[in-house]
């Protein structure tokens, strides 16, 4: 019998989004793709939506070719798809952006007749946790019928395993941490002086540099941070920039989130301190978070190990203060992170205590080696589903 660590594992990867669609799933699954493309024991394809470029890894076969991801239509097809490329293993990636309102066919009907047809199937679950009673609902058939559950925090898989404890192998729930999507910085030290010189020009000799990278919403607390800076300045202890790396407009951010921050920089004098760098091509970002003292980070939720702005500052060594997680995830347990809460004065506290500390770089290991591990962990899960069905 051909031992399956011999053989190379086919392995279809479904995901509704997929480059140029601006989704961080999206993002994450084309490195995953390229890191088990380059095993010797796996070959990948992906299915996506007909809105994505096919990947230009010739590694990769990229059938981008679904409209619409719901309805009778759609489910014949994919089953008819999955019978002409007979995959070993097919890997669902959930959510993303491009399956809107797909419940129904995604989530129960189709977990249910590949368990029926006997394909093997992986299920990674980005979110979980924070998500709607509804949302999680619709994630029962696929739990249940699925082979293995991959989910991307420590809490996911507690709430999961309890949940289902007597209804699901318990083996079959892992956590493989996501990577950054956004690529390490191979600037020039020379550079990087430039650019600190460029936004501390004029400026004391010992003023510092904070940043903040990401989509612009309520839930990254970017009032808590503008409100800290204002009290620190009317009490003069005010010695640092905040560079906003994103898209720092009413049209990005919304017209009333984008008034009520804009209003509180113009109140308080905060035009010298707040500085919007606005949207950088992703081979940038590693340079200004290089650049940095700190990056500065809040989430409304706690930090999670899936946010990609901190994954992003965590590979360049930079020290990060961010919001203390909602639950304990050992990524979090280095001397590189400042846990705070959401608070005007742990902000204030948290400023204070950079400015009047030396600036400090982590050592990380590269990105490129973080996603070869990700890429072995699912490599291995997909060898255990592969096992496991021989063994019954």
């Amino acid at each position: 019998m051909e031992n399956v660590k011999d053989k190379k594992i086919k392995v279809l990867m479904v995901s509704g989004s997929y480059p140029p669609i601006h989704c961080g799933v999206a993002d994450g699954t084309k490195l995953l793709c390229r890191h088990l493309a380059m095993r010797d024991d796996v070959s990948v394809s992906v299915l996506t939506s007909d809105k994505a470029d096919k990947d230009p890894d010739e590694r990769i076969t990229t059938y981008n070719v679904v409209d619409k991801w719901y309805g009778l239509k759609y489910l014949r097809r994919f089953l008819k798809f999955v019978k002409d490329t007979d995959p070993d293993v097919i890997h669902f990636q959930f959510p993303a952006s491009e399956y809107k309102n797909s419940s129904f066919a995604n989530f129960i009907f189709l977990p249910l007749i590949l368990r029926l047809k006997k394909r093997k199937v992986v299920y990674t679950l980005h979110e979980y946790t924070y998500n709607g009673k509804m949302s999680k609902l619709a994630r029962i058939p696929a739990i249940l019928f699925s082979d293995a559950v991959v989910v991307v925090e420590e809490a996911y898989k507690r709430e999961i395993k309890k949940q289902y404890k007597r209804l699901i192998d318990q083996d079959k729930v892992s956590v493989i941490h996501i990577g950054s999507n956004i690529p390490r910085s191979v600037a020039s030290e020379e550079h990087i002086r430039e650019l600190r010189e460029k936004y501390l020009s004029g400026r004391g000799a010992n003023t510092k540099i904070f940043c903040f990278f990401g989509w612009i919403n309520d839930k990254k607390c970017l009032d808590v941070v503008f409100n800290a800076f204002a009290e620190l300045k009317k009490e003069n202890r005010l010695d640092s920039v905040y560079l906003i790396m994103g898209d720092f407009n009413g049209e990005k951010c919304g017209e009333r989130l984008f008034l009520s921050l804009t209003k509180i920089i113009k109140e308080n004098g905060l035009e010298e301190n707040v500085i919007p760098v606005g949207y950088l091509a992703d081979s940038e970002v590693g340079d200004y978070f290089r650049a940095s003292d700190a990056a500065l980070l809040l989430f409304k939720d706690g930090v999670s190990p899936r946010n990609g702005s901190m994954l992003a500052a965590k590979q360049e060594g930079t020290k990060i203060i961010t919001t203390k997680p909602v639950s304990e995830e050992s990524l979090f347990e280095g001397e590189q992170f400042m846990l705070i809460g959401n608070s005007v004065q742990e902000v204030k506290d948290a400023v204070l205590c950079v400015q009047d500390s030396p600036t400090v770089k982590y050592e990380v290991d590269s990105s490129d080696a973080e996603w070869d591990v990700i890429a072995d962990k699912y490599t291995e899960r997909y060898r255990y589903v592969i096992d496991k069905t021989k063994r019954k």
